[in-house]
């Protein structure tokens, strides 16, 4: 099984760096809507989440948490935008405060962080 390591930056290359607070509170948020992160609550009416579980999981290197390899997908019910992130990066992001995590030799940031702040506000 292949440790996941936690990194800390900006979402990407030229990015503008994202605030521990704003990274852990929408890593927070994102956990109470999905099922396989231990979420119970529905999303807003304005937003579809659709949970791809995987049957791995791996290990934070940070804080030894096993976490699920799939993904999900967030759309916008009003424009019809999705965008999907992995498990690990809500984990990094909620208990690390940090929107990039290393598997393995690459470095994989959150895309679009903005977006999907805006997007949880409504």
């Amino acid at each position: 099984m292949m440790k996941v390591m936690i990194a800390g930056g900006a979402a990407a290359a030229g990015a503008p760096k994202v605030s521990e607070k704003d990274a852990r509170e929408v890593g927070e948020t994102l956990e109470k809507f999905l099922g396989v992160m231990g979420g119970t609550e529905a999303p807003p009416s304005h937003l579809t989440v659709t949970e791809h579980e995987a049957k791995g999981i791996d290990f934070c290197d940070d804080c030894g948490k096993p976490t699920n390899l799939g993904y999900f997908e967030l759309q916008d019910n009003r424009t019809g935008r999705r965008i999907g992130m992995s498990y690990l990066v809500v984990h990094a992001m909620a208990e690390h405060g940090k929107t990039t995590y290393q598997f393995g030799d690459r470095q994989l940031p959150i895309h679009d962080f903005q977006y999907v702040k805006n997007l949880l506000k409504g």
